[in-house]
């Protein structure tokens, strides 16, 4: 429900979602950078916090447009090798 043209929101744990997306959409991926062996996989990624406004309006444009143009190998089908 959270994709859809109307939604002015989304919940559940995003992390989560976030991970997947990096791990699967290698295109949508911010810089990695390099942690301890242990350390919990999401934090593997320097995301940062966007404000809203006129600047997120754009940015969501971009990234539609950025799925609607990707292909099967824009995905990576076996992320953990």
């Amino acid at each position: 429900m959270a994709t859809r043209v109307g939604s002015k929101s989304i919940f559940g744990c995003l992390t989560l979602l976030q991970t997947w997306i990096y791990e699967y959409f290698p295109l949508f991926c911010p810089s990695q950078i390099l942690q301890a062996p242990d350390a919990p996989r999401a934090s593997s990624w320097v995301c940062h916090r966007f404000a809203g406004g006129d600047d997120a309006r754009q940015r969501l444009v971009q990234y539609r447009q950025m799925l609607d143009e990707m292909s099967g190998e824009d995905v990576s089908w076996t992320p953990y090798g």
